[in-house]
């Protein structure tokens, strides 16, 4: 079960948080199989290298750094669920691309992201810097492969909708295509 963040190393974006979560689902019961990944780079780079060395999570927790588009979105689409810790969200970029890649989210309940995740279909919302209801949620996602795929049938079945070029969706979503094949994919 491949649990992935993906977002700049910047305070706003959580990802300190992120690896905190990993610590408290780990520490417990261990989850058979759960495993963590991190796509970005940034300012906090060293602090959360640190961090994951003082938790003792460097075989849990794996960093990959900067990643061009096309890779991010095949981690996507390989992901089981993307977590989204972020304390402010103009948009919510990943959250779009997790959702076309197929993959649940789990994020926190913050700008953009509230328009993007529709709480208990695609994902779950969750208050900002909360470790007790992120990892519910996540525990909730990964003890029940009903729930995954049911999230990820909502995301198939409303995916025409949003790829329709008439609506803002659409047109948000063709516009991140675009971005991405001038990315180089």
């Amino acid at each position: 079960f491949w649990v992935l963040f993906v977002g700049r190393l910047v305070p706003e974006k959580g990802p300190i948080f992120f690896v905190e979560l990993a610590h408290r689902l780990l520490r417990r019961t261990p989850p058979p199989g759960m495993a963590f990944s991190m796509i970005g780079d940034g300012p906090l780079r060293e602090a959360v290298a640190d961090r994951i060395a003082e938790l003792g999570l460097e075989e849990h927790v794996v960093t990959r750094g900067y990643l061009p588009t096309p890779e991010v979105f095949s981690s996507l689409l390989s992901a089981d669920l993307v977590v989204i810790p972020s304390r402010k969200e103009a948009l919510g970029k990943v959250a779009v691309e997790a959702l076309l890649a197929g993959a649940p989210v789990v994020a926190s309940r913050v700008g953009g992201l509230e328009d993007v995740v529709t709480d208990g279909k695609n994902g779950f919302l969750c208050k900002p810097d909360s470790l007790e209801e992120f990892e519910d949620r996540v525990l909730l996602v990964y003890g029940s492969s009903e729930a995954r795929m049911t999230m990820k049938q909502h995301v198939r079945s409303h995916r025409e909708a949003w790829l329709s070029r008439e609506s803002p969706f659409g047109i948000l979503v063709e516009e991140l295509l675009r971005e991405g094949e001038t990315a180089g994919g």
